[in-house]
């Protein structure tokens, strides 16, 4: 019996890793949060709190509306909700108003009125992009609902908005013309540059004059920052984005950053004449991770501290300290990390958010993963260098000998001193003097194999076995 419960225990762990850590609701059908019910959005911006701290819904209500009535909420055609994601575990689910809907666009999908109730798991673009987009074909709608494997990151938003006068005075800024300079953001710190030598920015009212060949240069630092330009709705003859070009058709543009702008700073925008609502910054705050069907991925990022604090069960990462024969030695990584740190991340086949952490101060001096720089990897000398690879169907650091690697930016190499010899190939899971047993087990159709704390276990017929094929007890 005293089996059996330990055995129930590790099991419901599973469904733990497996399934969402939290459900965060935007329910006007139930009232949930209470606050939904003073929702109103219309030819406009803004954000909607869910029933779960930290996670919130934006609202692009500029060419349509956003208004809550009694049990429902009017959501009127062309009216877009962004629903934050962290991994391609998470799913969103629309729920329409019955008897008034004319069907909806979720991440690009369009959907009829034939149904009332649609899901969308979040791509590894939409992962990356921090957010699931819903468009509105007309209508109106009960819910939208978001299972999350842990909360998002905090994200910062800028803004210099004319329409709505933030920051508090931006609609009597000096005119700038014939020169250059700047405008500040509504973020301490955070402000804009502005060429108008050929051109012209100028406040009018409750929008600014932003004549052919003015420049805006928005500062970022990351690709998953944002940048949304909202043109005036009656006077605009387009503009380009990052050097992309858009006519008048849209009055609203969406920019996601590359990294060639985050190595230059900026994104740019720059008038083909018209008029200007406002320009919005929106900073992820966080860098995407892939982790392939192996389950096993190394990854760097050579600009920001991360935080694996909410991790935990979903993601878990590791530095590299030394080997034992073929077998790595792991440390657990539960908090942050300095930039430009090599790790091992281990996680269930997906995309994932990981989260900046604004400094971190743990000691990662006895690290031998190399962040990668998208340049080629040899054998070195005096070294003995491995690359994350596949063997017999598992994930393995196999040795760099004649043939250099590519290591990508974004990746990481294991890198030992070469005093001493290293076999050719590195286990993660040690699964020495085991392998026939567990594998035997492994390949049953009943058995689940899964991840936890890092390690391999399998799940057959109620019993739990580790990565040696042994019982757990």
């Amino acid at each position: 019996m005293r089996k059996f419960l330990v055995v129930l225990t590790i099991a419901l762990a599973i469904g733990t890793q497996l399934s969402a850590t939290v459900t965060a609701t935007w329910d006007w059908q139930h009232s949930t949060p209470a606050t939904i019910a003073s929702v109103s959005y219309e030819q406009t911006t803004g954000s909607v709190l869910s029933n779960v701290s930290g996670v919130t819904m934006f609202v692009d209500a500029m060419s349509g509306k956003l208004m809550a009535i009694s049990g429902y909420a009017q959501f009127n055609e062309n009216t877009i909700l962004r629903i934050p994601v962290v991994s391609t575990l998470d799913i969103v689910t629309f729920v329409a108003h019955p008897s008034n809907y004319n069907g909806v666009n979720i991440g690009g999908i369009n959907y009829d009125n034939s149904e009332t109730t649609r899901t969308h798991t979040a791509t590894a673009a939409e992962v990356a992009q921090g957010y699931v987009e819903i468009i509105s074909k007309g209508g109106y709608v009960y819910s939208v609902s978001v299972d999350l494997a842990y909360i998002p990151a905090t994200k910062t938003i800028a803004q210099w908005n004319w329409k709505t006068n933030v920051p508090n005075g931006i609609c009597s800024i000096t005119t700038i013309e014939g020169t250059t300079g700047s405008v500040d953001s509504d973020v301490a710190g955070i402000s804009m540059y502005v060429d108008a030598t050929t051109g012209k920015l100028a406040a009018n009212g409750d929008n600014a004059q932003f004549n052919a060949g003015t420049i805006l240069q928005v500062p970022v630092t990351a690709t998953t920052d944002m940048v949304t330009f909202v043109a005036h709705s009656s006077n605009y003859n387009g503009v380009i984005i990052g050097g992309v070009v858009y006519d008048n058709s849209s009055t609203t543009r969406t920019h996601q950053t590359t990294a060639a702008e985050v190595a230059q700073g900026y994104v740019e925008i720059t008038s083909k004449g018209g008029y200007i609502y406002s320009v919005t910054l929106e900073k992820g705050n966080y860098t995407p991770a892939a982790i392939g069907a192996y389950e096993w991925a190394t990854f760097s990022d050579a600009h920001n501290a991360l935080d694996f604090t909410n991790l935990a069960g979903v993601v878990e990462a590791y530095t590299i300290t030394d080997h034992e024969g073929a077998t790595i030695t792991k440390s657990d990584i539960n908090a942050t990390v300095p930039a430009n740190t090599g790790l091992l991340l281990n996680a269930a086949e997906g995309t994932y958010a990981i989260p900046f952490a604004s400094s971190s101060s743990t000691d990662v001096s006895l690290n031998k993963l190399v962040p990668g720089t998208g340049a080629s990897v040899d054998a070195g000398t005096g070294v003995s260098r491995f690359v994350l690879s596949v063997a017999n169907g598992k994930a393995v650091f196999k040795k760099i000998e004649s043939t250099a690697a590519t290591v990508g930016v974004g990746k990481a190499y294991l890198e030992f001193d070469g005093s001493a010899p290293a076999p050719s190939i590195i286990r993660i899971v040690d699964e020495e003097n085991g392998a026939t047993n567990i594998d035997a087990i492994d390949a049953t159709e009943e058995a689940v194999k899964f991840f936890q704390n890092g390690k391999l276990y399998i799940l057959r017929a109620g019993v739990v076995y580790d990565a040696l094929g042994r019982m757990v007890k």
